[in-house]
């Protein structure tokens, strides 16, 4: 729709997200009803929505290169995150170049165990959707290791990317 995303912890402390919008200088957030979303900012709480009258087509729109992608917020060795701004071009450079090099296609099938607010779990979400592939989300939570072979075998996962905790 040609807006930049800034993905949100939920499980961070209010004044951190409020810290986060306000650098960001988020004019909308998209959330859920049941999340307590930083004040101040307008909403749309997507479980709330109605889209029944809205197009199935998305807007017309060109992407340029140079355009805004996202925000994500460094891990904030100083002690205070800052957001880094990712752009269109260098993004859709590196999907493709992951892509290729994982033989990402639409037999791809990735376990996302990485939280969406990690810069790392985008390139795990982004590369087998740009490919024709399928995510297969995992609840919060960790899962044992009987639990997560289970989960792969039962989805048919081909592709994960896991965090330290896991391995």
């Amino acid at each position: 729709a040609g807006g930049a995303f800034l993905p949100l912890d939920p499980a961070l402390p209010p004044e951190r997200l409020l810290h986060l919008v306000r650098q960001a200088r988020a004019t909308l957030l998209l959330g859920h009803s049941r999340l307590a979303l930083p004040p101040a900012t307008p909403a749309l709480l997507l479980d709330t929505l109605d889209t029944t009258s809205e197009p199935d087509t998305p807007p017309p729109l060109q992407t340029h290169p140079g355009q805004l992608a996202y925000l994500i917020a460094t891990s904030g060795s100083t002690g205070t995150p800052k957001l880094v701004a990712v752009p269109h071009g260098p993004l859709a450079d590196h999907v493709r170049a992951t892509g290729a090099l994982y033989e990402t296609g639409p037999g791809t099938r990735e376990l996302h165990v990485l939280a969406f607010s990690f810069d790392g779990a985008h390139e795990r979400w982004m590369v087998p959707l740009a490919h024709g592939g399928a995510l297969v989300l995992k609840p919060d939570g960790l899962w044992t290791p009987d639990e997560t072979l289970d989960a792969m075998d039962r989805h048919r996962v081909t592709h994960a990317g896991f965090p330290t905790a896991y391995l």
